[in-house]
């Protein structure tokens, strides 16, 4: 920690005009890239499904460009990428704890747009919280390595944060990464996580009170009710239930 600090002294002292936030940012935004997987699709996008007969598999759709491997997570030039990123000691270690002591963008907040990176503009101040979604990006493509998911799972409760973020470029790669590492659909809806129906103050002028309700009307328990219905309704159970019913 003291050598920490001296070195940021340091880089202070003698690198006064460089934004450390905005180096962090586009260095991770670089891996990110590096680890990347490209296809033959007309943006180049690769669609990624996971499941559990075949894993981490490609889309039939989207097959991978320039591979020479046996398997579609090292059929490609990204690969390389991953690599040599994995082969960086503590570099995926640091970056999980840099995108999980940030956290997601405030749900509420005064100054949303300054705060938020997909809404950042030329010339807007870069602070520490610009650097999340690059961070979190770099993880997305380093999950494309199946020997990296156990590492990756244990920062489910971060990723499920990240993944619940108003801003799209936070939530949309941190869902990537529920995906590719197995855990699509395992996160505990926001308002369910302390969920509690009660009576709570709904105007503040005749402090009358009544029950906590969200824009469509629906409670916290009939949020979280509908939430699970909508997402593993159709789940049908061995004796051929449907879970909705």
């Amino acid at each position: 920690q003291h050598q920490r600090q001296r070195r940021n002294e340091h880089h202070r002292h003698n690198y006064p005009s460089l934004n450390f936030n905005l180096l962090k940012m586009w260095s991770a935004a670089a891996l990110q890239n590096l680890a990347a997987s490209y296809c033959l699709t007309e943006s180049g996008h690769c669609y990624w499904e996971y499941d559990r007969k075949k894993g981490l598999h490609l889309h039939p759709n989207s097959p991978i460009r320039n591979g020479a491997g046996d398997t579609d997570t090292d059929n490609d030039l990204g690969s390389l990428g991953r690599r040599e990123i994995e082969g960086q000691e503590g570099l995926l270690p640091f970056l999980r704890r840099a995108a999980c002591d940030r956290g997601q963008v405030p749900m509420s907040s005064s100054s949303m747009a300054n705060i938020m990176a997909s809404e950042a503009r030329y010339g807007d101040p870069i602070t520490n919280e610009f650097t999340t979604w690059a961070i979190t990006g770099a993880i997305r493509n380093i999950a494309l390595d199946p020997n990296m998911h156990e590492e990756i799972r244990d920062m489910k409760e971060c990723l499920c944060d990240l993944f619940h973020s108003i801003d799209w470029l936070e939530s949309s790669k941190a869902e990537d990464i529920l995906i590719r590492t197995g855990m699509e659909g395992s996160c505990t809806p926001p308002y369910y996580k302390n969920c509690q129906d009660k009576l709570i103050e709904i105007d503040s002028e005749s402090g009358e009170l009544g029950e906590w309700r969200n824009e469509y009307g629906e409670t916290c328990k009939l949020y979280a009710e509908n939430y699970w219905c909508e997402e593993y309704g159709e789940l049908v159970s061995r004796d051929g239930t449907k879970a909705n019913e």
